[in-house]
């Protein structure tokens, strides 16, 4: 399916792995013509600013999070706990954003983007300095709370701490409120 924009770009960068967006207007697909004439499918990409235009080395535009300081926003919070779509597990939100499953489904039938998740939140508060809440799905049971807070706090000798620390975040995630 074609973007109805149909834009071309020269791909001449690396990729990073931080960061991911979902096209509002084509449902996220994006596709690559090769110059063979050949079509290959792409299953994650993401466009950002260089260190210039982020803030703190995130997937994040660093005006925008200029505008939340001057703000005064001193609390930051993401997910759902009326989300009955499970999209909201915490466990669908951890490890590498190109291997996490993007869908457009849930209660408000809005695109669950796999690149910006409840995590990268916490990252983003805490670079900011502001108290981050977890909230999840409603479904949720006491005993996959209980991992969640593992993840979040475990060290690398417990299993949801080690799967953190194998995600890429060695330090535990700074939550010290959960819905």
């Amino acid at each position: 399916v074609a973007c109805p924009e149909n834009n071309t770009y020269e791909v001449d960068a690396l990729m990073s792995d931080r960061t991911a967006h979902i096209c509002v207007r084509c449902g996220g697909q994006f596709s690559l013509t090769l110059r063979t004439g050949e079509l290959a499918r792409i299953g994650y990409a993401s466009l950002q600013p260089g260190q210039w235009g982020r803030f703190r080395g995130l997937p994040v535009h660093l005006e925008a999070i200029e505008a939340l300081q001057s703000l005064g926003v001193t609390t930051m919070r993401q997910g759902g706990t009326f989300e009955l779509n499970a999209n909201m597990d915490w466990r669908r939100q951890r490890g590498p954003v190109w291997m996490r499953p993007s869908s457009v489904d849930g209660n408000w039938y809005h695109a669950d983007v796999s690149g910006w998740g409840m995590f990268e939140m916490v990252d983003l508060a805490t670079a900011m300095g502001i108290m981050p809440i977890i909230t999840t799905y409603f479904k949720i049971e006491p005993g996959e709370y209980a991992d969640l807070v593992e993840y979040c706090w475990g060290n690398a000798s417990t299993k949801w701490g080690a799967l953190r620390v194998a995600d890429g975040h060695p330090e535990p995630y700074q939550v010290k409120h959960f819905e």
